[in-house]
């Protein structure tokens, strides 16, 4: 898209899933981000995958292996993206705790903003694979 900002498109070199990736991203249009994360030494056939949203890198449950967390829409849905078993696995949060909106808020204390209902955020936090109120 013209005039899109330098910080919403790009390619850099990252690791996520224990795995290093040249990661993609940029805008389709107004408030449609994506994102493509290419894993460059797989095999070519399971070497790319596609996400919609504003995606963040982060390493949720301490393992020292980054996962995803994607975020798309103007009422924000958020999933995680996570390798469990050799297979990458997707939770969508706003299901899993049937919240309205959801969105990382701090990546460094891994603390999420959800919303249940509107004008009253909450703050939760991920631990073991679990959201707990703040």
């Amino acid at each position: 898209m013209e005039n899109t900002p330098e910080d919403l498109m790009g390619i850099e070199e990252i690791q996520v899933f224990g795995k290093k990736a040249v990661k993609i991203y940029g805008i389709l249009g107004a408030n449609y981000a994506q994102a493509f994360y290419w894993f460059v030494e797989e095999k070519p056939e399971e070497s790319i995958i596609q996400i919609d949203g504003n995606t963040v890198e982060i390493d949720l449950d301490s393992d020292d292996k980054n996962e995803i967390v994607a975020t798309t829409g103007t009422i924000p849905e958020t999933r995680i993206y996570m390798l469990k078993e050799g297979k990458i696995v997707v939770s969508d949060i706003n299901k899993l705790i049937g919240a309205k909106s959801v969105t990382l808020q701090d990546k460094d204390k891994k603390l999420f903003e959800v919303y249940f209902e509107p004008n009253k955020p909450e703050q939760y936090m991920y631990y073991r694979d679990s959201f707990i109120k703040k």
